[in-house]
């Protein structure tokens, strides 16, 4: 059971489940959120969508 809400997002993308994972980590306006979020997009090979989510965690 995760203990923390972004570990079940972390569960989808070992998984492959990379839209789950996206659609649960959007919800999320944290530093780490936005990191997680930014690392998302770098698997899926959208590195200015990356970028953009590693500027917004720099901003928090």
């Amino acid at each position: 059971m995760p203990t923390h809400p972004l570990e079940q997002v972390l569960q989808h993308l070992r998984a492959g489940r990379w839209n789950a994972a996206h659609d649960l980590v959007q919800h999320d306006s944290s530093l780490l959120g936005a990191w997680l979020h930014g690392i998302l997009h770098v698997q899926e090979g959208d590195l200015e969508d990356a970028e953009n989510w590693y500027d917004r965690a720099r901003a928090c």
